[in-house]
């Protein structure tokens, strides 16, 4: 049987040909010039090309233009040299219409003194491969704008430095896209702030304050009917009428708009896709701009929740340092391990093992800290800031008052108490003597967190003492 046979038009034996037909892929054949001369039925069936002449180049014609021309100078130098071929391009799929990747594969076919005889070739359709290589690098895309979003949130950022940085880095997960992401309005009835980080300003400014409204162009209406809306058309959507000749003098030919909507289900902002030609989204598009749509929920509701707390403590703060007692805050939590220690070991009579150990008293008090102390817990230690308070303390270690509220404290502890009271008088910059009512609280036995409020007693006992002087006084002068 010889190898090749042309009596009926075809380069194959019969046998070859049935096989070649037989397979699912594309197989060709090309004269040892390079010039192709066969193509199986599988050509015509996948392209819909049904009438073309391979020797005359028409199968080029299946081929996409932008790969026509590397293709033919890749087949040139494979000629040249003799050697396998191996490419890729794309071919048009008529099924489908569109086109589809392909990987080409041809080996020579020589005589006995090596001269090329003929090239046999196929090309397999790898564009699901392509997909999926694609989806891969997609979702790793996504979850990197996912990670720089929490990333900025947990950061502090501003939320329009967040809102940014995901429309800068759209163009990763669908290619010619530019973004914008506006602000529903809190009453909920316009959009008010708009982020974009490459279109042109006019367009931003004439969009701003647009109603949530049916018909208010793609975002308007989106934010309205907490619904997708696309517009692969701008020159012949309706919904465009009012903004259609300001859009397409920008270069905005396309709209993919987007809803925000919060856990509720209201409203809180639109997410838009523009592009410079018509184009309507695919399945798989649709379904990574509503992952982003989620990135962006996250981070509106984060920062909106961070803001609302940051006021709060604002109004707690300052209620904190208007209160005319002294508030402050200590971590004690290397106290209450060293406590626990000591049941572990057996200690059962804490009074009488710190009267045995006064060396537990400095390890203690050196592991107190002070957090927070408010205006007037400063000025009733005479201190201007919680450094400076830091420092007096720690002066006082070693003075037998302060040893004695330790003291207190480490029983209190011991003894699984949430609070105790205790009063004791320090001395201010003027040498003079204040008298300092505490009380300390333990908000969570285990926390580590001790409140202590104190309260400047002087003048009530200077008057108490007063009042026994006179009463004694009085008493004196009646008996006698």
């Amino acid at each position: 049987m010889t190898l090749l046979s042309i009596e009926d038009g075809s380069p194959l034996h019969s046998s070859q040909r049935d096989m070649a037909e037989a397979l699912p892929q594309i197989v060709w054949t090309a004269r040892p010039d390079g010039t192709v001369d066969w193509v199986n039925s599988e050509f015509r069936r996948y392209t819909g090309f049904k009438d073309i002449r391979p020797p005359a180049g028409e199968w080029l014609r299946a081929v996409h233009p932008d790969d026509r021309k590397p293709t033919l100078e890749v087949w040139a130098q494979t000629i040249a040299r003799g050697k396998p071929y191996r490419t890729d391009f794309r071919l048009w799929c008529a099924a489908e219409g569109r086109w589809r990747a392909h990987l080409v594969d041809a080996r020579p076919h020589h005589d006995g003194e090596g001269r090329v005889l003929r090239w046999f070739g196929i090309a397999t359709d790898i564009q699901e491969i392509r997909d999926a290589d694609a989806e891969r690098e997609t979702e790793l895309r996504l979850r990197a704008i996912e990670s720089l979003v929490l990333e900025q949130v947990s950061a502090g950022n501003e939320i329009s430095e967040i809102l940014e940085s995901i429309c800068a880095r759209m163009g990763e997960i669908i290619d010619g896209v530019r973004v914008s992401v506006a602000l529903v309005s809190e009453d909920g009835q316009r959009l008010e702030q708009w982020f974009a980080t490459d279109l042109p300003d006019a367009w931003c400014r004439a969009v701003t304050d647009l109603q949530v409204a049916e018909d208010a162009g793609a975002c308007g209406t989106v934010a309205n009917r907490c619904a997708p809306v696309i517009s692969a058309d701008i020159a012949c959507d309706p919904l465009w009428e009012s903004h259609r000749d300001q859009a397409l003098q920008h270069g905005i030919s396309a709209s993919w708009s987007l809803p925000v909507c919060d856990t509720a289900g209201r409203p809180i902002a639109s997410f838009a896709c523009y592009f410079d030609h018509p184009r309507a989204p695919t399945d798989a598009q649709l379904a990574h701009l509503r992952r982003v749509a989620t990135f962006i929920r996250t981070a509106i509701e984060h920062v909106h929740a961070r803001d609302r707390l940051h006021a709060s403590e604002r109004r707690y703060r300052s209620l904190f340092d208007l209160l005319p007692i002294g508030i402050s805050e200590r971590d004690i939590s290397e106290v209450q391990a060293m406590i626990r220690d000591l049941k572990t070991d057996g200690v059962t009579d804490i009074a009488a093992w710190l009267d045995a150990n006064e060396d537990f008293f400095d390890r203690a008090s050196q592991s107190i800290r002070c957090l927070d102390a408010n205006r007037a817990a400063l000025e009733l230690r005479d201190v201007e800031n919680l450094e400076e308070l830091s420092r007096k303390i720690a002066g006082l270690r070693r003075t037998p008052t302060f040893r004695a509220s330790v003291r207190k404290l480490l029983l209190a502890l011991f003894n699984g108490e949430s609070s105790f009271e205790m009063t004791h008088s320090l001395t201010r910059r003027d040498g003079s003597l204040a008298d300092i009512h505490l009380r300390n609280f333990l908000p969570d036995p285990s926390g580590g967190r001790l409140l202590a409020t104190g309260l400047d007693i002087t003048e009530q006992r200077r008057a108490e003492e007063r009042f026994r002087h006179v009463a004694q006084s009085s008493s004196d002068y009646i008996f006698d």
